[in-house]
């Protein structure tokens, strides 16, 4: 309880921040049209806003009495050296009012070994990096805009809680999640809690709160992860993330200036795995059989 207490703190305080408005500067009109490029597809766009409002941003700047009435968005298609038959496709699209660039991958590639084609339908976020100010490279991006009234609505009917899980994809989790956490499962006595971050279109991630351990698993993978059947298929990568106040809270930071992750961003996981996500209990019956594996292995 003090957990969820915690993760509606933080959220409620990342709503605090306000962001600046920047003018960008209109760009030639000279770049082609390119239809395959996600600011062309009105969902496509609005989900990666969707996306970014919920994990990046926050909504004092869609506040009715914004001083702005859209958002001005900045786009381009990235060429990238690939295999003869990686046909993936890259692009990144920057919004300089709220001052984040966001690169994209469309994944279109054969995977022999497992005799899979990777193909994704809309292009997916690979990358959010905050730029204060504006890319020198503007010149060679498109332009767009997005109106905030339409902007208000496409969030507004996305302001609930993530469907429940079906039971298939509920036991792929769970049998992931006890895999990865094996080795941090010390008493198989108990039920252990996760509680798991909506899917979202434009992402191949989720976040994981492990009650037990006080843990936040990140899982990525170049995978449709909302697809129960591509679990078996594809590796996962896991990065495990420790909540103890001794290490959100310390002042040391890695070689890039930065924390391993802000006591912002923990808030926005926390609100998204405990108030929108879906919980998953694991009974002792059920992790003790996998621990005996682990222990024969």
């Amino acid at each position: 309880m003090k957990l969820i207490l915690f993760a509606l703190f933080m959220a409620g305080g990342c709503l605090l921040a306000s962001a600046q408005s920047i003018v960008a500067p209109t760009p030639p009109a000279t770049v082609e049209h390119d239809p395959a490029h996600p600011a062309e597809s009105r969902e496509n766009l609005l989900d990666i806003i969707h996306h970014l409002y919920l994990w990046y941003h926050d909504q004092s700047f869609f506040e009715p009495d914004s001083e702005i009435d859209e958002i001005t968005v900045f786009f381009r298609t990235i060429t990238r050296q690939l295999d003869a038959d990686d046909h993936s496709q890259f692009a990144e699209i920057y919004f300089p009012e709220i001052e984040l660039l966001v690169e994209l991958k469309r994944s279109d590639y054969y995977l022999s070994e497992v005799d899979l084609r990777v193909q994704d339908k809309f292009f997916k976020i690979r990358r959010v990096e905050r730029v204060r100010h504006l890319p020198a490279a503007l010149k060679n991006h498109r332009q767009t805009t997005v109106n905030l009234g339409e902007l208000r609505n496409w969030l507004a009917a996305r302001a609930h809680r993530a469907p429940p899980l079906d039971d298939l994809m509920r036991e792929r989790i769970r049998e992931s999640l006890l895999d990865h956490q094996r080795e941090e499962i010390k008493d198989a006595s108990v039920a252990h809690v996760f509680y798991v971050s909506p899917f979202s279109a434009v992402s191949n991630e989720i976040w994981v709160l492990h009650q037990n351990t006080n843990h936040l698993l990140h899982f990525s993978a170049d995978m449709d992860l909302s697809d129960p059947q591509r679990w078996n298929q594809f590796h996962l990568r896991l990065r495990i993330h420790s909540l103890d106040p001794s290490v959100v809270l310390s002042p040391h930071r890695d070689r890039s200036g930065r924390a391993e992750l802000s006591k912002d961003f923990i808030g926005r996981a926390l609100f998204n795995c405990v108030v929108l996500g879906n919980r998953i209990d694991v009974s002792p019956e059920q992790i003790q059989p996998l621990l005996n594996r682990a222990a024969d292995d």
